[in-house]
């Protein structure tokens, strides 16, 4: 990972995500994984919406719409028909 784009990797549950981003969950589990120096760190923490660059959430909801294309996928629908 170059540290001047990703600073960590965040792991949440999908369905969690989703409601966090229509505001019917405050809160969200998460495993984030980032490099300290050579070597690779895993921490479980609680992450909210402002978590997320505000800019992607207003603007265009490219969030929500990522979650909303993985959770199509996710459950089955056509991979072709999925626009984000």
């Amino acid at each position: 990972m170059n540290g001047d784009e990703i600073a960590r990797l965040v792991e949440v549950d999908l369905q969690d995500a989703l409601d966090s981003f229509y505001n019917e969950k405050n809160e969200i589990k998460a495993r984030e994984k980032y490099l300290d120096g050579e070597k690779y760190v895993i921490n479980e923490k609680v992450i909210t919406k402002k978590n997320f660059m505000e800019c992607y959430q207003i603007i265009d909801e490219f969030y929500k719409r990522v979650l909303i294309a993985t959770k199509r996928y996710c459950d089955g629908e056509d991979k072709k028909y999925i626009m984000w």
